[in-house]
């Protein structure tokens, strides 16, 4: 399929709403995330997608043929044991929302009302900041935020990894965009889905493809989180990695958890072209492409 965000040109077009087509036989053009929508909203899961000469290049697999593979390793009962919490393939994300966000605030807003589903008992928000989701859920009273500081209902330190509560002591537990900030990340994770007695709902940024747009924007190779200011910053990011990394390590501690994974998508998709000698894009791959992931865990039962 032809690539609209081939190159930042015909995007900025397509921005301003003039014809950015590459041929004007073309009826349609895609970004990556508007042709894996189209795929899904036609029953179809993608199995590989690459980026060569400004077009996507796509295996992708029918409901049909997943029954016939669930059937094949089941015996032909139909009986294949899934991990905890899958659903089924559907058409559409469970937990969607038109548009994105831009800042604290739009961010508490989309989450509000994309997960409003799992957001009407206790919600503890870990990494919460000024608390900002607390106007957003259904029962702010049932709200709990914890963090280093700022308007947090408990203050604790993040990197000793340990949250004061109770197993299974929230509804539903949000840690969005703050893992990445912790060198206990791993064990924040663990702790996050130890306190969760339903969903756990997580957010990572893609720090690989945020370096990328803002080089080719005229950053200069500077980035926010990253790099060697001449006083300590305080804030930071402690990992640099891609989306097919956070997704990894999303679903690895899922498992090692005993959730299952709900949903995962992703926001601010989309990054710049770079072709090699031999016309491939070499960003052309998801872990630069995808933005930040976006995961519903959930425990069995729930």
């Amino acid at each position: 399929m032809p690539a609209l965000d081939r190159n930042w040109q015909t995007a900025w077009k397509h921005s301003l709403g003039v014809d950015s087509r590459c041929d004007d036989t073309h009826e349609t053009e895609y970004t990556e995330a508007s042709l894996r929508a189209e795929l899904a909203e036609a029953g179809l899961e993608v199995r590989e997608l690459v980026a060569r000469w400004g077009e996507y290049w796509v295996v992708a697999e029918g409901e049909r043929r997943r029954d016939e593979e669930t059937k094949r390793r089941s015996g032909g009962n139909g009986n294949a044991a899934a991990s905890v919490g899958d659903r089924p393939a559907s058409r559409t994300p469970h937990y969607s929302i038109e548009g994105e966000y831009t800042d604290r605030e739009s961010k508490a807003v989309y989450i509000g009302r994309k997960y409003a589903s799992v957001l009407g008992g206790s919600v503890l928000d870990v990494g919460c900041g000024a608390g900002l989701l607390r106007g957003h859920v259904r029962r702010p009273e049932l709200y709990t935020g914890v963090d280093f500081a700022g308007l947090a209902d408990v203050t604790i330190d993040l990197e000793r990894g340990v949250l004061p509560f109770a197993d299974r002591s929230f509804d539903t537990v949000v840690a969005t965009d703050v893992l990445e900030h912790l060198e206990a990340a791993h064990a924040m994770f663990d702790e996050c889905c130890r306190v969760a007695r339903s969903r756990v709902i997580i957010s990572l940024p893609n720090p690989a493809r945020n370096f990328l747009t803002e080089v080719f924007a005229g950053s200069g190779g500077r980035m926010k989180y990253y790099g060697l200011p001449p006083e300590n910053p305080g804030d930071r990011h402690r990992w640099f990695f891609g989306f097919e990394e956070a997704e990894a390590f999303v679903r690895a501690g899922a498992a090692r958890n005993g959730l299952g994974v709900e949903q995962l998508d992703s926001s601010h998709d989309g990054c710049c072209y770079w072709l090699n000698g031999k016309g491939e894009d070499v960003l052309g791959s998801p872990n630069f492409k995808r933005g930040t992931l976006w995961a519903v865990l959930r425990r069995d039962g729930n």
